[in-house]
């Protein structure tokens, strides 16, 4: 009964260690990112992502719909910008799955005068824009 006691005392303990150290080091994390990630990254998922969130940022905030050329003319563009820097055709799909759910997150919750948002619809005006007329 002692070790069993024993043994239930120090897994607790070190339950409540993990918690403890797991917090400050999620509460140091939080403190050193940025609240605006506007990314100079040029990697093929973040040419994707930033592409993608232009167009995502175009179609909700300025009510620019694209037909289906004008879908594929972006994703020619971004293909060529982004080079052959992801490993599959899935990688790319998911960059781009990602980028488009999750700015349009931030724009039903923070608007379109977010910065990132404002940051996107000009790479939308300078960029893509180019690309559809």
């Amino acid at each position: 009964m002692k070790t069993i006691l024993r043994v239930g005392l120090a897994a607790v303990a070190g339950f409540a260690w993990w918690l403890v150290a797991g917090t400050a080091s999620a509460q140091t994390y939080s403190t050193t990112l940025p609240a605006v990630s506007v990314s100079t990254d040029v990697t093929g998922a973040a040419v994707i992502q930033r592409y993608n969130e232009a167009v995502v940022s175009a179609r909700m905030c300025e009510n620019r719909p694209m037909n289906q050329a004008e879908e594929d003319r972006v994703a020619m563009a971004e293909a060529l910008a982004a080079g052959s820097s992801l490993p599959t055709a899935g990688a790319s799909l998911d960059a781009e799955h990602n980028a488009r759910g999750a700015m349009a997150a931030r724009i039903l919750s923070f608007g379109c005068a977010d910065t990132l948002v404002q940051d996107r619809l000009a790479f939308y005006h300078t960029s893509v824009d180019s690309i559809l007329k």
